[in-house]
């Protein structure tokens, strides 16, 4: 720590302040057993600190572990990378699907308004050309009748529709009623 021109403390932190070093973990070894030294050197930016007379198999397994910690920093910021990029792909996968739907529910929204628009037409047509939308069929008694509902129709008068059960009362009701309108 004691050095002639600069001590190790501000080694270290020029070390930890130049971008392309910073990532060196700095171990000081010190015949400085003072915690205030200790401290300093932490905040200096030292990973760990060894107080002289050492050991050099604990010196060792200290380096050792330093390195470990590193290669798993390393290997995280590549995996967090990786990540990073992964979600930012399925994002964009997001959007894309999201503006495909929003532009698939228009696209549907302009169809169903045509259909809709091409029924009404196709309901009129057929009304237009049979007079008569719920009836069906071509018997000659039938169209008496119909051509007798056309006549009564216009009229602004009460008509009394007679017959059994399931002769087609209603749908003749209906079709004066669509008539008199």
């Amino acid at each position: 720590i004691k050095m002639p021109d600069m001590d190790g403390f501000d080694v270290c932190r020029r070390i930890k302040a130049n971008g392309d070093t910073r990532h060196i973990p700095i171990i000081f070894i010190s015949a400085l057993n003072n915690i205030d030294d200790k401290i300093n050197a932490f905040k200096a930016g030292a990973v760990d600190y060894v107080t002289k007379p050492f050991q050099g198999e604990e010196v060792l397994a200290r380096v050792n572990i330093h390195i470990l910690i590193q290669d798993i920093q390393k290997r995280l910021a590549r995996e967090i990378s990786q990540k990073v990029k992964t979600e930012k792909a399925l994002q964009k996968s997001y959007e894309d699907i999201e503006a495909k739907i929003k532009e698939r529910t228009a696209e549907i929204e302009i169809l169903k308004n045509r259909l809709e628009k091409e029924n009404v037409y196709l309901q009129e047509e057929i009304r237009t050309t049979l007079n008569f939308r719920e009836t069906i069929g071509q018997n000659k008694k039938l169209i008496k009748i119909l051509k007798q509902l056309e006549l009564v129709a216009p009229a602004q008068t009460t008509v009394l529709i007679l017959g059994e059960t399931g002769t087609g009362k209603e749908l003749i009701v209906r079709a004066l009623h669509d008539l008199s309108k």
